[in-house]
């Protein structure tokens, strides 16, 4: 998923590498490790499963386009990326990036590659797309609210 976030690099890329942007956070720690925070689809329960930080690149001029980046092309760029640990209903890493395309454009991107995890997790996976594509939305929503 991808959305126009506004002009502000700094904001964006802030909210970003804090998950969220400060009250939004989507990836929470207590102390010991980080877990993601989703609601079901009925929104009545929050479902929460460990993950752990794999990477962070924060800043760097942005890498020449090639047809197997995902990453819009630009001037600069961040990202933050978590991998799913034992005990995720997913398997899988997501990536929250910030480009900037050129100085009036700042542009966020999500890209997540995930299956099912354990037998539950894979029962439930067909059932799990929508769940994601509101998580990724929420979260690209609050980079973009952190912007204005």
């Amino acid at each position: 998923m991808i959305r126009y976030v506004g002009v502000d690099f700094d904001k964006a890329r802030q909210a970003a590498m804090e998950w969220g942007g400060g009250t939004h956070n989507f990836v929470a720690s207590n102390g010991r490790g980080l877990a993601t925070c989703a609601r079901t689809p009925a929104r009545l329960v929050w479902v929460v499963n460990p993950v752990v930080e794999t990477y962070r690149v924060d800043g760097k001029p942005a890498r020449p386009a090639s047809k197997w980046d995902t990453l819009p092309h630009g001037e600069r760029y961040a990202a933050v990326a978590y991998t799913t640990l034992d005990g995720h209903l997913l398997r899988g890493e997501e990536r929250v990036a910030v480009v900037q395309e050129s100085k009036d454009c700042v542009m966020a991107h999500i890209v997540s590659v995930s299956r099912g995890n354990g037998l539950i997790g894979r029962l439930v996976y067909p059932f799990i797309g929508p769940m994601q594509r509101r998580f990724f939305r929420a979260q690209l929503d609050a980079i973009a609210d952190h912007c204005r």
